[in-house]
């Protein structure tokens, strides 16, 4: 065997789909149906302009995997054949508080010197974008080129593709890594020893529970984000919206899905009435027709978080690939990913520079 994946959330299946593809042969470990943990859980937004707070790796590796993403979602629909309904409508966030319209007004200043493309917006340009909003809005900024999919469409396609392509998934907990003269051959899974000529652990917010993972205690951590879905009679919005704390996500059915909780509980995935209660609330400021929607369900995801809100993307000494920790952010970053992954694979340097993303940047900042 090539490859041995260890973890099937969005961006395990998009390395194990992108490596099939090239001819390479892989196994990928996961304890829970792939695709079926975060990843589903997500609200599918693909928006690094809208998440930067300021200009750094992070936002230039989200840039480079927005560009992908058109690609990335159509050869999925090809593989799978099943639509992956990626939309292109752009995103808003808005400024309900002086604080925050300050802030926005902060965002659009760096990202114009950046060059990117957005468009500042007063109360009345943002309700003739989006009538359903609060007219007590401040202003806001519209990013055009922001981009979003519905996270089980896209799941579904994905594993299909992945299947499709030839990669043989097992449903069994990978328990440790295993070396031999320094060299990382494969993986521990249910007691049995799986080898492999590289392994690529991609776990998500459970990586840290894999024994041998060269990462100090507490770099990489589950948290919980609480999801809430409504319904209305009618489509409330084009664009999904961003404001401090929440955000509201058009679906093509007349769902909304409402975000989001950053709540550092373990692996506690239960929802709470205080996090419903948030959600909601915020939900309400920004778009007062949200209190008469029917409520449809709840539910919790676990992100993979670092102490730096960066991602892990690197290769050790060892040969061991590390692509997790991509918080928010693992739907998004998804085709970028994958794109490094497979060219660390094949023993290319990597198209974007990883260095800030190495592991070994721990190594100074963690007990």
């Amino acid at each position: 065997m090539d490859v041995l994946i260890l973890g099937g959330g969005i961006i395990g299946l998009s390395i194990a789909h992108r490596l099939a593809r090239m001819g390479k042969s892989c196994t990928l470990i996961d304890a829970a149906t792939p695709g079926q943990e975060a990843s589903a859980s997500s609200g599918g937004m693909i928006a690094p302009q809208m998440e930067a707070h300021h200009p750094g790796p992070l936002l230039e590796l989200g840039l480079a995997s927005r560009k992908l993403w058109p690609e990335f979602a159509a050869q999925l629909q090809q593989d799978a054949h099943m639509p992956v309904e990626l939309r292109r409508f752009g995103s808003i966030r808005v400024a309900l508080e002086p604080n925050q319209a300050e802030e926005l007004k902060q965002t659009a200043q760096w990202q114009k010197k950046q060059g990117l493309p957005l468009e500042w917006l007063g109360v009345h340009e943002t309700l003739a974008l989006e009538p359903a909003l609060s007219p007590h809005i401040l202003n806001a900024i519209h990013f055009p080129e922001e981009l979003q999919v519905d996270p089980p469409a896209l799941m579904r396609a994905l594993l299909a593709a992945t299947l499709q392509a030839g990669v043989h998934i097992q449903r069994k907990k990978a328990q440790a890594l295993l070396e031999y003269q320094g060299h990382t051959v494969g993986a521990l899974v249910e007691n049995e020893r799986i080898e492999a000529k590289l392994v690529v652990v991609a776990m998500g917010a459970w990586s840290p529970l894999l024994q041998g993972l060269p990462l100090p205690p507490h770099a990489l951590f589950p948290c919980r984000g609480q999801m809430v879905d409504v319904a209305l009679p009618r489509p409330l919005f084009r664009h999904f919206i961003m404001a401090t704390g929440a955000y509201a996500i058009p679906r093509t059915d007349g769902r909304v899905t409402l975000g989001s909780t950053m709540e550092n509980v373990g692996f506690d995935k239960n929802n709470t009435p205080s996090g419903l209660h948030h959600i909601l609330g915020m939900a309400q400021n920004y778009c007062p027709q949200l209190a008469t929607a029917n409520f449809v369900r709840c539910w919790a995801g676990l992100r993979p978080a670092t102490t730096d809100d960066f991602p892990i993307l690197s290769k050790t000494p060892q040969g061991l690939i590390l692509a997790t920790g991509h918080f928010r952010n693992g739907i998004a970053l998804a085709p970028i990913t994958a794109q490094l992954v497979a060219e660390l694979v094949c023993g290319k340097t990597p198209s974007f520079d990883i260095t800030p993303l190495c592991h070994i940047r721990f190594d100074n900042t963690q007990a």
